[in-house]
């Protein structure tokens, strides 16, 4: 068979893939953060290892603020809800998967946002970027916007929008569903805020796996509440990353 689907997920998984997840359900196996036997605390020490691998390789120097989801959905559900307040508006492109549109089509239903969404013009930085700096007001809290189309292929310039966003003190959020493991993406360098992508595109994970990235700094609104694993006796959700968006 020649496999052309992988805009939706990559397969087969490589050989180290399978290898490391059979390993896993029979040596390592424990429930992480939930006990202080020898298996949870191997669990425990092997997500935190790859934590550490996903910053570095999207150029973030904290492990500690990769949140693990589902899947990229998710982790953007994560980021637009937890992060834009009511009443604030917002800036989207036209390229943008369900996965943006809906959740913010939602919150202008539901909370009172607004949104504008910028021709992405084929890819063309200068044009972009001329027609964010009409789009942007006093309450634009974020320019929301997809890296590369599964659609069409085009390719979003970030690094220009990101230091755009950080020239007008707005969130940057990316959606990295289709560039991740196969594009360059540096946070720092590229001014990207909040980076969601999943595990099991170009990265060759198994479905199921996503993340989110954030920024130092960022103050979140935990999306769903649940166990952590941290002070248990508390009715709130724990302020640091990652457990306050790792409920369960």
């Amino acid at each position: 068979m020649i496999y052309f689907d992988n805009a939706a997920t990559t397969f087969p998984k490589p050989r180290c893939v399978v290898d490391e997840i059979t390993k896993c359900i029979c040596e390592y196996c424990g429930n992480p953060g939930r006990s202080a036997h020898s298996l949870s605390l191997a669990a425990a020490m092997k997500i935190y290892e790859c934590r550490c691998e996903i910053a570095q390789l999207f150029g973030s120097g904290y492990p500690e603020n990769v949140v693990f989801t589902y899947n990229t959905t998710y982790a953007l559900n994560i980021a637009i809800k937890s992060l834009v307040n009511p009443g604030a508006h917002l800036i989207i492109s036209d390229l943008e998967h369900n996965s943006v549109y809906r959740p913010v089509c939602g919150m202008a239903r539901t909370a009172g946002i607004t949104y504008d969404v910028f021709n992405s013009y084929g890819g063309d930085k200068e044009k972009i970027l001329s027609e964010l700096s009409t789009l942007v007001k006093e309450n634009t809290a974020a320019v929301i916007c997809t890296h590369a189309s599964n659609i069409c292929g085009i390719t979003l310039p970030i690094a220009e929008i990101g230091a755009f966003c950080r020239s007008k003190e707005i969130l940057f959020i990316l959606d990295a569903a289709q560039s991740a493991g196969l594009l360059e993406i540096d946070m720092e360098r590229m001014g990207i805020d909040v980076l969601c992508a999943p595990g099991h595109k170009a990265l060759y994970g198994p479905q199921g796996v996503g993340f989110l990235v954030s920024r130092q700094g960022l103050r979140f609104t935990p999306f769903i509440e649940g166990g952590s694993g941290v002070n248990s006796l508390d009715i709130e959700m724990p302020e640091v990353l990652p457990e306050r968006l790792e409920a369960g």
